[in-house]
């Protein structure tokens, strides 16, 4: 990480200008609340973003646009031969099954790959496919950046910019909103969350949709029981509505499935563009690993597909009873493992086998397993590198150069590399990344052009693709 060791030089030589310039960046993100979802929880932000190289933003992006297509190529269902019995092996919750069922003609795909620095290079952490993405306002974070004139200036010097998201996010919906009837004026997009989301999270829908404002769109923000199905169009107040920013998850659907009926029959029948639809994120739920996995083994994937899972994707296995009885942790050793629910968010029920005794993994893998209507996957760890990254510490008014854990989400729409976030923690030793636990989140800044318009993965003289 080249820029980052000049960055860390930089900011050593600029003694209190320096640390000014970070105490300024600091205040400005607190006034503009920047990337907080909602104002009773505040998020703790890195000092800067992280400068990616060229080769790590080609990498990255390449590896996230080829783990796109290889989860909506559907490997479950081409492993157990139908979508029904795919749900059925992979004990998807009933509440859940007529909304994977449906197909959504008007969705606009968008994913996020989450990618850890680890001491075997960048390793997936996971892959999220649904529109209430944590990242998406990263935005907010670059345009204060923008404004402290020191750190802007060094990043101009040095060629690096950000990439929104949310610019190819809309230009995406505009394209699907074509082909709906009457597609006259500006489209009508409404954020959408369940009941009661829409209060703790209003904060973060509005900015999303004040995003979407500056981008063509008329917009509103709603729960999903003030819609309507009615003649032949998704309704919010008597006013059709084009495009469904959807951020009411499939995790939280078996509290009440069938208010979100309406927003599924439009969606299936093309009277709304998705961003995005069902089946996308049950494909992306944390079990697709473990399903990649099972089918490169199988002989399944296309050479190139099974060379990217056994490159980045971290061994994975679906948690049964029989396995979660296979000695202290199964496949891999406790200390290697890491338990996951297959559909969650925010880092939520997970645990790293290294942070629990013997016993206490053993008891956690046990309870687990036994719960059939919350699927878990057991993943193989990925031992974290690190990189000193700067901190600044209000309380002391300085800078220092932590080795921290690098997290990198990378945004794929419609195929097309689309930015990125980060997550920074200030710790040697493995850990979870999410800002309960000391993580930070903040931006990427890329050189210019490096916009992972790279071929494919190409083949060896052994015929094997490489990543």
């Amino acid at each position: 990480m080249e820029l980052l060791g000049k960055l860390n030089a930089w900011l050593r030589d600029g003694g209190g200008t320096a640390v000014s310039a970070l105490a300024e960046l600091r205040a400005g993100l607190r006034a503009s609340a920047a990337m907080q979802p909602r104002p009773d929880d505040w998020v703790a932000l890195a000092a800067l973003p992280v400068p990616l190289d060229e080769a790590d933003v080609r990498l990255l992006a390449e590896a996230a646009r080829g783990l796109d297509r290889a989860v909506r190529d559907d490997p479950a269902t081409l492993l157990h031969g139908d979508l029904g019995t795919a749900m059925e092996r992979l004990r998807t919750p009933e509440a859940l099954r007529p909304f994977v069922l449906a197909d959504t003609p008007l969705e606009v795909r968008l994913s996020r790959a989450d990618f850890l620095l680890g001491r075997d290079g960048w390793q997936a952490n996971e892959i999220n496919i649904c529109a209430g993405l944590g990242g998406l306002r990263v935005s907010d974070y670059d345009a204060c950046v923008a404004r402290q004139p020191l750190l802007s200036g060094f990043f101009a010097t040095h060629g690096y910019r950000p990439l929104t998201p949310m610019d190819a996010l809309a230009r995406a919906a505009h394209r699907r909103c074509a082909r709906l009837p009457g597609g006259e004026g500006r489209p009508f997009l409404a954020v959408v969350d369940w009941e009661g989301y829409d209060t703790a999270y209003l904060q973060d829908h509005r900015r999303i949709a004040a995003y979407y404002e500056a981008r063509g769109f008329d917009t509103a923000v709603c729960n999903q029981r003030e819609l309507r199905f009615a003649q032949g169009r998704l309704r919010l107040r008597g006013r059709p509505v084009d495009v469904v920013q959807r951020e009411f998850l499939l995790e939280d659907m078996g509290q009440d499935p069938h208010s979100a009926r309406p927003v599924l029959r439009a969606a299936a029948e093309g009277a709304a563009v998705m961003v995005t639809g069902f089946r996308a994120e049950w494909w992306s739920q944390k079990l697709s690993f473990a399903v990649l996995h099972e089918a490169a083994r199988a002989g399944l994937l296309p050479a190139g597909t099974a060379a990217l899972v056994r490159r980045r994707v971290p061994e994975t296995w679906l948690l049964t009873p029989e396995l979660a009885g296979a000695g202290a942790a199964g496949p891999p050793a406790r200390a290697e493992a890491v338990l996951k629910p297959s559909i969650g968010s925010l880092s939520q029920g997970v645990r790293l086998g290294a942070d629990l005794t013997e016993e206490e993994f053993r008891a956690a893998l046990q309870e687990a397993a036994a719960d059939p209507h919350r699927p878990h996957v057991v993943q193989r760890l990925i031992p974290p590198a690190t990189v000193p990254f700067p901190h600044y510490d209000e309380a002391r008014d300085e800078v220092t150069f932590p080795e921290s854990q690098l997290s990198i989400g990378v945004f794929v729409v419609d195929g097309v590399y689309a930015g990125a976030w980060s997550k920074v923690c200030a710790r040697s030793r493995p850990t979870v990344i999410a800002h309960g636990n000391g993580g930070l989140w903040g931006s990427v800044w890329q050189p210019e052009g490096a916009t992972g318009s790279v071929p494919a993965a190409h083949a060896t003289a052994e015929g094997t693709a490489t990543w």
